[in-house]
């Protein structure tokens, strides 16, 4: 199964995470040539939409100099059995970086997610958020849905309700994020498309080479999150998101054919419902707009997966 990581990038040489880098197996790397004739030379290991200027159609090098695209990564598929750090959700599932960032324009996000559904992405995690909708993430986004893409974009994390996008667009599975409480996160947005919450709150997974994302966002916390070098302790939406992509790659590995609304329904069908999201009192059973359908089940998910 191949997961698609429109982010920042990924640490492709990462010994946690170097195996399950997937490969272009159309082209032959170094020869300056679009083997496969997608449009794009000497892709073999993803791309670099966010490269050159502005008329440039990006490079090769989808490297991570944030961090932030190797954490949501990690999550998703840091090698297992390896005697190695941290074990991802989805086992052997192979990693496609598309960065998009730090020149996250919408035609650069609408091109990843075209590229995504032409190079054959079963999943698409779309950790990062817009304050505005346009036709062209929107088609681009019917587009890999129809494709087969499973799409899952992160909420937001304004505690306020509203819709940031792409998690605002209906062919997209909007995730909201939970504590180690199993409550609603007191960061994580919320609204009525919100579909699914995860585990999101101080979550351990990998570190690309010499970032540290909090000691550049928040210059007082240098070194405060780093664990053993090549990991890393991060919260946010973010990180809630590939934890629903993890989950729903791992129901398309046991059953290739299931279609991105089937995979969606089973996920939220087989959730564990949150029925007071802020640990305040509440009664909301089903589904409720500050934490969807309630907490992933990956057990109860498999079980109801044809």
């Amino acid at each position: 199964v191949v997961v698609a990581i429109i982010d920042t990038g990924a640490d492709t040489l990462h010994p946690d995470l170097a195996d399950n880098i997937w490969t272009n197996s159309g082209e032959t790397a170094g020869n300056g040539l679009d083997d496969d004739h997608n449009g794009y030379i000497d892709d073999i290991h993803g791309w670099n939409f966010s490269g050159g200027n502005f008329d440039s159609i990006g490079n090769n090098d989808p490297s991570d100099g944030d961090g932030h695209g190797t954490h949501c990564a990690g999550i998703v598929a840091a090698t297992t059995n390896n005697n190695k750090g941290m074990a991802g959700i989805a086992e052997n599932c192979q990693i496609m970086p598309l960065k998009i960032i730090p020149w996250p324009l919408t035609s650069r996000i609408a091109a990843a997610l075209i590229y995504a559904a032409d190079n054959g992405a079963d999943v698409a995690n779309m950790s990062f958020g817009l304050n505005f909708r346009t036709h062209l993430m929107e088609e681009a986004l019917q587009y890999a849905r129809q494709k087969g893409v499973i799409l899952c974009a992160a909420a937001g994390n304004d505690f306020t309700e509203q819709l940031n996008y792409p998690a605002g667009y209906e062919s997209v599975i909007a995730v909201g994020a939970t504590n180690d409480s199993d409550m609603i996160a007191p960061f994580s947005t919320y609204g009525d498309h919100l579909d699914i919450s995860a585990p999101g709150h101080s979550i351990l997974s990998l570190r690309a080479s010499g970032t540290d994302m909090y000691g550049i966002d928040y210059p007082q916390e240098p070194n405060v999150h780093i664990v053993d070098s090549f990991y890393y302790i991060a919260s946010g939406t973010s990180m809630a998101c590939p934890h629903v992509v993890g989950v729903a790659a791992y129901l398309r590995a046991v059953s290739p054919g299931l279609t991105p609304d089937k995979a969606q329904e089973i996920i939220e069908q087989t959730a564990d419902d949150i029925i007071d999201p802020y640990g305040v009192g509440w009664n909301l059973p089903g589904f409720d707009k500050y934490s969807g359908f309630g907490r992933i089940n990956l057990f109860r998910a498999l079980e109801a997966t044809p």
